[in-house]
């Protein structure tokens, strides 16, 4: 929801109104904001409540810079590699992600396009790279999200 921007920078959230709308007990609730403070998506003010997260320009443009600069090689190695197969199923996923742009379904769109750059790492023999990008890719995706228009 965070990703998707269903919920929204700055927006307040309380654990009532997600188990409300996800309708699901408090225990998985309590244990998701536990996750996500530890991810920096959520902040608590104290005695205001909980908010998520401004995006970061800096973590976007660092995280931009670390994935624009590995990909370059990545894709070299993926061209080496790939065999027709493999082919077949980028280009599978391409025509996927165009099929969803026209239907305007960004969510789809969206996971086919993580799709396809994770298969791009597996092919290139770089998946632990793709794992650990994981980790740093999460206010870039946001951003992406929430500018992206199919």
């Amino acid at each position: 929801m965070i990703l998707t921007a269903k919920l929204i920078p700055g927006q307040k959230i309380s654990e009532k109104e997600l188990e409300q709308r996800l309708t699901i007990g408090r225990t998985p609730i309590c244990e998701a904001i536990i996750r996500l403070r530890r991810e920096a998506l959520i902040h608590v003010v104290p005695q205001s409540g909980t908010y998520i997260s401004k995006i970061s320009i800096k973590q976007i443009e660092e995280a931009r810079f670390v994935r624009e600069t590995l990909e370059k090689e990545v894709f070299v190695a993926t061209c080496q590699a790939v065999t027709e197969e493999q082919l077949k199923e980028l280009e599978k996923l391409v025509i996927l992600q165009r099929t969803y742009a026209q239907l305007k379904d960004e969510i789809e769109f969206f996971q086919l396009d993580e799709a396809l750059h994770q298969l791009i790492y597996k092919i290139a023999d770089k998946e632990n790279v793709w794992n650990w990008l994981q980790t740093i890719n999460l206010p870039l995706n946001r951003f992406r999200f929430l500018r992206l228009e199919v």
